[in-house]
């Protein structure tokens, strides 16, 4: 009995003294011209490319936007580049070998348009398969695979579409088992999670869901693993230090500052400090091992947008995890 007792303290002594947690330190870089939400940011030839998707008229309204901005880093100003084509959010984006994609978004687009930062010029390439919004992109292995997303106002997509930019062709994988949009998707190790986001239950196309499920490109197979500590859509994310950042985000009834971190290696999430602000629908990515948010809103029932731009760096101390 003592011997089961002693054991057992030392075992919760180890996790304790080996438990950490990841400070994020949030510092206000270059504002954006504009008030604007929905926006989708990518990184690209160590730039951050950020395409607004709805820009704020007033606190009633907001527009579909072709804009595109550029982040300086060393200068910290955004620089406006030539529109995109098409005006839309609810996008993708992603970037292969220095050239930027934009895909699919509202109203229910299969629009594939490629920005080259060289050439500074936009070219429209095939189609998706299958006309999707409210859909994140990522990358294995130069190819964009889209997940998901809405097919219709009352259909939830299943879909998983792979580009090969080389080939400007499309090809169907297997779909995901959790049919979902507005979720936040990551690489890690070459397969794609995607985490969160809203599905369908009993009709409503906006329940909610906080399974995280993994796609394996090399043997086009899903499961699943840890689920997100709290549900939420809309939310922040990026890969620094091989843990995942979920930022912000719609949790259900409101919206969060709340900052999660996950380790894909071993299935463990702990949480960090939080946003400087509720945010939803903001762009992120991850440049320099930082992880910035740009724009979003603060979410229902305003749904004010946002110009601020945040740069977050994680400080690793020895901490207890507070759960």
């Amino acid at each position: 009995m003592l011997t089961n007792i002693y054991f057992t303290l030392l075992f919760s002594y180890l996790t304790f003294i080996n438990s950490y947690s990841q400070n994020i330190v949030w510092k206000p870089k270059a504002e954006l011209q504009n008030k604007c939400f929905s926006g989708s940011a990518v990184t690209c030839l160590e730039k951050i490319y950020f395409i607004v998707g709805q820009i704020q008229i007033d606190t009633s309204k907001a527009t579909a936007s072709k804009l595109m901005y550029e982040y300086n880093l060393a200068m910290d100003e955004w620089i406006e580049k030539p529109n995109m084509p098409t005006a839309r959010w609810n996008l993708a984006t992603a970037c292969v070998e220095g050239k930027i994609y934009a895909i699919g978004g509202d109203g229910f687009l299969d629009k594939n348009e490629m920005f080259n930062p060289t050439t500074e010029s936009w070219q429209t390439l095939a189609p998706m398969l299958t006309a999707r919004q409210h859909i994140k992109a990522a990358v294995v292995d130069n190819k964009i695979y889209i997940i998901g997303g809405l097919e219709s106002w009352s259909k939830v997509s299943a879909k998983n579409e792979v580009y090969n930019p080389q080939t400007n062709t499309w090809e169907e994988k297997a779909p995901i088992p959790t049919p979902r949009h507005n979720y936040s998707a990551a690489v890690y190790n070459n397969k794609i999670y995607i985490f969160g986001g809203n599905t369908n239950k009993g009709g409503d196309i906006w329940s909610f869901t906080s399974s995280v499920e993994v796609y394996d490109p090399a043997t086009n197979k899903w499961d699943t693993c840890a689920s997100l500590p709290t549900i939420r859509i809309g939310s922040g994310i990026g890969l620094i230090n091989n843990k995942i950042l979920i930022a912000g985000g719609f949790s259900g009834d409101k919206d969060m500052t709340r900052v999660d971190l996950f380790d894909p290696a071993a299935g463990l999430w702990s949480q960090s400090n939080p946003l400087p602000k509720n945010n939803v629908f903001m762009g992120s990515a991850i440049l320099n091992n930082k992880l910035y948010i740009i724009g979003g809103t603060d979410g229902p029932p305003t749904w004010n947008g946002y110009n601020t731009v945040y740069e977050g760096t994680i400080e690793e101390s020895p901490n207890i995890i507070k759960h």
